[in-house]
């Protein structure tokens, strides 16, 4: 009997299992006496009419069961005058090379059980799609679409290719589009073969922050093989969105790349007008290339805060506002979102799971406890659970995509850090900070949570910065900021940046000062200063740029006191900082996110 040959060459490492979930398939109860019973009588030899060879081993079994389970041994079977081993009661089975898969899938095949784990998956595929056991091959598929990680999804998604398992295809297509920033940093993005790599260049729904990324990976897959993968290189760079990368960015890399025809690849691009303006013709594919992708269309969330009452009498009077505004960097427009459920300000938002957690905060004197969780798919909100402790102008910060961790605020919060768990949906008191603090900010990066300035037990306002591990519940000490500060933003740039800007110094003045910290030297220093002093404000990072909102200027001149709705960013590769749209509402001790 002829047979097709097919691989079963491992298409991932054995790393797979890491945090691989074993499932086991039980048919129906009802039948278990009956299929126990004939598969021990295989395990016995007894009125067994037929053998499978698989190598040197020998399995009998009987006709009858494997027919009614597999086409291919019904066709077999049906056909006995065709093949000289069928004629004799036997077959072998060339294209299996494992005598272990094979009994473990005919006790499949007999009682309807069989454990997946990820040593024995790939090899259960192979022989489920010679036999054409279909039912064993989607529960394959669906252990492998359950145990998708960053640094499996490309070898499943070449071995879900390879067998044509078109769903599992589709489910890891969609993971390596939503993940492809963090999938480009694994040693698998290496062994994407070119013609999936090109279907990826020319989606529109990679998750990734800004175009450079797609650049960058681009390179590093060239560059990984580049005596066969070079041919790609033109073709690649007319794929990816040229226009949207700044002509820095690019100069920056063929700086520093040291392979002669990528960097003059790249320079030939540079010098070639037509390509490197945005195109103006909006009907064909070059077109496209001018924007950015639908999936890094990223917008600003702004929630609530602290508005003016906008009369002439109380010029230093505010209402705490429920507005949300979305601003929108593609269309460059704010839009009008649900309104929280609760009013506030000195509140935090994170996000985690797809999902925006508003948390505490103040509602007119009211210190709150209330968390809020909208969805921004749906724009829908629903209550959460409550904290433990009622919290205002605190700091707050997912971790590891796992967990909520607030620090510390009025209210009661001191020195108090609670940790939110999405799986049990509940809030316990975690931790506790060396000492008690308010009206700082909070940063999570690289497994570590920064904990900068505010205001101490003593009333005092500090420059004191500290890091702290959730995992080992140690804090260290850091270095000091320049300018002692309270109620100013901060927000992580390009990875290796933690920037503060504004807030309230001692004396209760208000600073225009901006800092940024290295983290990998642990030094703070001055950079060009806000346009103008502003405390209570909150920043974002969003295509390179740090945008800043609302705030208040000194309390003395009463027109800083009307919360004006000017924005600005600030651009660390020029140092520089511009004003972009403003906001339909002035507003101070809001709180930004972006999504």
């Amino acid at each position: 009997m002829s047979h097709h040959k097919q691989s079963s060459s491992r298409f991932f490492p054995n790393t797979f299992c890491k945090q691989a979930e074993n499932i086991k398939i039980l048919k129906d109860m009802s039948l278990n006496k009956m299929t126990l019973a004939l598969n021990q009588y295989r395990k016995d030899l007894m009125f067994c009419d037929f053998e499978l060879r698989i190598l040197s081993k020998v399995f009998p079994v009987h006709k009858l069961v494997l027919a009614s389970a597999s086409p291919y041994f019904e066709t077999l079977f049906r056909n006995s005058g065709c093949f000289i081993e069928n004629s004799n009661n036997y077959v072998d089975i060339k294209e299996v090379d494992n005598p272990e898969i094979m009994e473990t899938v005919l006790n499949y095949i007999y009682t309807g059980d069989i454990e997946i784990d990820s040593h024995n998956v790939q090899e259960i595929v192979h022989v489920s799609s010679i036999l054409q056991l279909t039912d064993l091959i989607n529960y394959c598929a669906k252990f492998l679409e359950h145990n998708l990680q960053t640094f499996n999804c490309i070898g499943i998604l070449c071995f879900s290719d390879s067998y044509g398992l078109s769903s599992l295809c589709f489910e890891a297509k969609c993971f390596i589009e939503n993940n492809f920033a963090e999938i480009i940093k694994e040693d698998e993005f290496f062994e994407l073969p070119a013609n999936l790599f090109k279907s990826f260049l020319k989606s529109e729904n990679l998750s990734i922050i800004s175009e450079y990324q797609v650049l960058m990976g681009t390179i590093e897959w060239i560059l990984h093989k580049p005596q066969e993968r070079l041919q790609y290189l033109n073709e690649f760079i007319d794929i990816i969105r040229m226009p949207i990368i700044s002509h820095s960015s690019i100069e920056t890399l063929i700086e520093k790349c040291d392979h002669p025809v990528v960097a003059e690849t790249l320079r030939c691009y540079m010098s070639n007008e037509e390509r490197c303006l945005p195109d103006t013709n909006f009907g064909g594919y070059s077109s496209v290339r001018c924007k950015p992708r639908m999936a890094s269309r990223r917008s600003i969330y702004l929630f609530g805060g602290q508005g003016s009452m906008n009369t002439s009498r109380n010029w230093n009077s505010f209402h705490t506002l429920c507005l949300v505004e979305k601003y929108n960097f593609y269309t460059a427009t704010w839009d009008m979102v649900k309104s929280l459920m609760y009013p506030r300000s000195g509140h935090c938002v994170v996000q985690l799971h797809n999902k925006l957690f508003v948390i505490g905060g103040t509602c007119d004197s009211l210190i709150l406890d209330a968390m809020e969780i909208y969805d921004p798919t749906r724009d829908e909100s629903s209550m959460g659970p409550r904290m433990n402790i009622p919290r205002s102008a605190f700091g707050a910060c997912s971790f590891s995509d796992s967990y909520i961790y607030v620090f510390g605020g009025l209210g009661g919060g001191g020195s108090f850090i609670e940790e939110f768990n999405p799986f049990t949906n509940h809030w316990n008191v975690y931790d506790q900070m060396p000492s008690y603090r308010y009206g700082m900010q909070v940063i999570e990066h690289d497994g570590l949570i920064y904990i900068i300035g505010g205001v101490n037990s003593h009333e005092m306002i500090t420059n004191t910065v500290m890091s702290y591990d959730p995992e080992t519940k140690k804090f260290f000490e850091l270095a000091p900021l320049n300018q002692a500060r309270e109620s100013f933003a901060a927000c992580v740039h390009n990875g290796n940046y933690i920037y503060v800007i504004g807030g309230r110094g001692p004396n209760n003045q208000v600073l225009n000062s901006v800092e940024q910290y290295n983290i990998n030297e642990d030094k703070w220093s001055y950079v060009t200063e806000l346009p103008a002093a502003k405390s209570n404000l909150c920043a974002a990072t969003i295509n390179n740029l740090i945008y800043v909102y609302g705030g208040q200027g000194p309390l003395t001149n009463p027109q800083n006191c009307r919360l004006g709705k000017k924005v600005y960013f600030y651009d660390p590769e020029v140092n520089q900082w511009l004003t972009s749209k403003p906001m339909t509402q002035g507003r101070l001790d809001a709180a930004v996110i972006v999504v």
